[in-house]
């Protein structure tokens, strides 16, 4: 997996109606926001890309996205499309996991040992 043209968070590409921006990546993975329009959309969703992991299923996407995405079609044509971006080979093992924003539920701690924080 290429992740090396991600480095900002203005860094990203387009899917179907939808703009994935960039918000963090490790050595085998990659994460983006999901917003409706190119530049100062709102964000709808996130998606996560794992490559490669360690068993027989290399390339693993997850995705949160309101309910009107949740088709098998669109979910493969998203994941597909971050193959492409990516640049993980087409015919790779994979699994795509959809999970709708509405039911979501986000829990940060955003305070490190040493007190700090990278929030204002």
């Amino acid at each position: 997996m290429k992740t090396e043209g991600f480095q900002t968070h203005k860094d990203g590409f387009d899917i179907l109606d939808l703009r994935a921006k960039f918000f963090f990546k490790t050595a085998s993975s990659i994460g983006f926001d999901i917003a409706m329009g190119r530049f100062h959309g709102k964000i709808l969703g996130a998606m996560q890309v794992h490559h490669p992991c360690s068993n027989h299923i290399k390339a693993r996407i997850y995705i949160q996205l309101p309910k009107q995405y949740c088709d098998p079609k669109l979910l493969v044509e998203i994941g597909r499309h971050a193959f492409r971006e990516l640049d993980i080979p087409q015919d790779e093992t994979y699994e795509f996991r959809f999970d709708p924003t509405e039911t979501g539920l986000l829990v940060v701690q955003h305070v490190d040992r040493d007190r700090r924080t990278d929030r204002v």
